[in-house]
């Protein structure tokens, strides 16, 4: 074989194995997030007819941070939004009716630095709704009309839908909970 032809075979050799390394890191380096629902029932309530809570966890899983800033509700043929998280407004020194009531102090207060979750690498955050809490997350009104969510999903800064594993079945299940009255007869 003749040296030119060797080296510019070993070049193309070494760049192939060049493209295969930079296109597995920029896979690994994504932003990648996990998230999925768990009903768990809290027997320090009721311990005969315990309420369920609804758990939604995300973790990521990714290299890169994520900014994850609300919960989307679902309903047939609506969807609305929650902030992932509501300011603190003892850490922010603000009066909570000077927030509502001023609109500079309304948009500083929940601008996306107060109300989104940043995670970073291999980091968890979760949400609990306790059946009074998730009776108020899951209906809203829209034009007179009541809208129940029948999905959830969570959304980053970039507008990117995660979906939420086993969230329908275990919406399902909140809706099917009705506490035992127990009737005192004396």
């Amino acid at each position: 074989m003749q040296t030119p032809l060797l080296i510019s075979i070993i070049a193309v050799f070494i760049s192939a194995i060049s493209a295969a390394v930079t296109i597995f890191n920029i896979y690994r380096d994504r932003a990648n997030v996990i998230s999925w629902s768990e009903i768990v029932y809290d027997m320090s309530q009721d311990p005969d007819d315990p309420p369920p809570v609804l758990y939604i966890k995300i973790v990521n899983t990714g290299l890169r941070p994520i900014i994850l800033t609300s919960i989307k509700k679902i309903a047939k043929n609506s969807s609305w939004g929650n902030a992932l998280r509501y300011p603190d407004y003892d850490q922010l020194n603000v009066n909570a009716s000077d927030a509502i009531r001023d609109p500079e102090t309304r948009r500083s207060v929940f601008s996306i630095k107060n109300t989104s979750v940043v995670l970073k690498e291999s980091e968890y955050f979760e949400v609990s709704y306790g059946i009074d809490d998730f009776q108020h997350e899951v209906r809203s009104f829209f034009n007179n009309e009541l809208h129940e969510a029948t999905s959830m999903q969570i959304e980053d800064v970039l507008g990117t839908k995660i979906k939420i594993k086993d969230i329908k079945k275990n919406i399902e299940a909140m809706y099917q909970y009705k506490p035992n009255k127990k009737i005192n007869k004396d």
